[in-house]
C-alpha cells in the first residue's frame, strides 16, 4: 500500500425521506398522479383521442424517468491528498460537484453537538451546506470555512473514522477527535 491510498476516502449517503425531502417525494408522486388524470381526461374524454390517452402509462413513465431523480438524491465527499470534494449525487446517474477545499483550510472540524453550537450556528455564517442523510445521525460533524471571497460557511455532514483521521493529518488543530463514530 503507498501513501496515497492511506489518505484517500470516500463516503456516499442517500438523502432519507425526512423533512423537506419528503415533501418533495410527496408533490412528485401528486404531480405524476394530477398528469397521468389529466393526460387521460383531456385526451380520452375531451378530445375523444383514444389512441393518445393509451400513451397515459408510457409517458407517466418517462416524467417519472425524468425528474425522480431530484427526489432520490445522494451526498458523496471524497478526500484525497489533503483535499475534500462534496458532490451531489442525482438518482444515481447524475453528479454535482457543490464544494471543494484543502482540508487545512477549515477553521473548525467537529461533531454537531452543544459544546461546538457555537461555531455552527454562528451569526456571520452566510453559507451553508447540508449533506447528511438524515438530520439526526450521530455520526454528523461540521466544518467552518472561509471562502475565497471572505463569507464564512458551515459544511454539514456524516464522519467516517478513516475521514476523521486524514482530517487530524491534514488539519490537527482545528479537528476535534470522537470515539463514538460507527463506521
Amino acid at each position: 500500500m503507498n501513501d496515497s491510498s492511506s489518505n484517500y476516502t470516500e463516503y456516499v449517503v442517500a438523502q432519507k425521506s425526512e423533512g423537506k425531502w419528503r415533501v418533495k417525494r410527496i408533490l412528485a408522486v401528486c404531480g405524476y398522479v394530477f398528469f397521468s388524470i389529466f393526460w387521460l381526461g383531456f385526451m380520452v374524454g375531451g378530445l375523444k383521442i383514444w389512441p393518445l390517452g393509451m400513451l397515459t402509462p408510457i409517458l407517466t413513465w418517462l416524467l417519472v424517468f425524468l425528474t425522480w431523480r431530484y427526489v432520490a438524491v445522494e451526498y458523496e465527499y471524497t478526500m484525497a491528498s489533503g483535499t475534500v470534494t462534496f458532490t451531489h449525487i442525482y438518482g444515481r446517474r447524475s453528479r454535482k460537484q457543490i464544494y471543494e477545499c484543502k482540508i487545512k483550510d477549515f477553521t473548525r472540524i467537529a461533531p454537531v453537538s452543544d459544546p461546538y453550537a457555537n461555531d455552527y450556528a454562528a451569526k456571520d455564517i452566510e453559507i451553508t451546506y447540508d449533506f447528511r442523510g438524515s438530520q439526526n445521525t450521530p455520526d454528523a460533524y461540521f466544518a467552518t470555512f472561509t471562502d475565497a471571497k471572505g463569507k464564512k460557511g458551515v459544511i454539514f455532514f456524516e464522519m467516517t473514522n478513516k475521514a476523521l483521521k486524514i482530517c487530524r493529518f491534514y488539519n490537527p488543530s482545528a479537528t476535534v477527535m470522537s470515539t463514538t463514530l460507527r463506521y
